[in-house]
């Protein structure tokens, strides 16, 4: 769980000269858990929510988790696959934007993750409609020392 704020020193940004217009304060609170079924399956909860001025969006979403071998050791590769559905708008009208499945791999500290923002709804004439894609690629960096048993793991995607 964490949160997050920004613009917390409203800075300014001006399109025109002289407008003075300043940004308004972004905040954030997230969640998730990480399910253990059996030695190798995870399902995976999560949600963010975050707001601007008046303008606010909910990502709600479900995963599942499989891991290849016994992941407490050195050599660990998983798989993760689920979709997020963003709503815009909780306090003006309740509106879902968008459905967003994704995938991530992980394999011996390497991670590469794919998401799609597929957009459903009105906003996708406002574009060429097609959606975005997405891609995460990280690498997780071990001490020669490194425990398992001693360690603060990273979350999965």
């Amino acid at each position: 769980a964490g949160a997050s704020v920004y613009n917390v020193t409203l800075p300014k940004y001006d399109i025109l000269e002289n407008q003075n217009k300043r940004l308004y304060w972004r905040w954030n609170v997230h969640s998730g858990l990480d399910i253990t079924i059996n030695k190798k399956m995870h399902i995976l909860p999560s949600g963010m929510f975050t707001r601007q001025g008046v303008n606010d969006q909910l990502n709600i979403g479900l995963g599942f988790g499989y891991d290849f071998k016994d992941n407490r050791g050195d050599d660990n590769s998983s798989v993760t696959f689920g979709v997020y559905n963003r709503i815009h708008n909780m306090t003006t009208g309740v509106t879902t934007d968008a459905i967003i499945p994704y995938a991530g791999f992980v394999i011996a500290g390497f991670k590469i993750g794919v998401s799609y923002d597929a957009t459903i709804s009105k906003l996708k004439s406002a574009g060429s409609g097609v959606g975005a894609l997405e891609l995460h690629l990280g690498y997780t960096i071990k001490r020669k020392d490194y425990s398992y048993y001693r360690s603060v793991a990273c979350p999965r995607f």
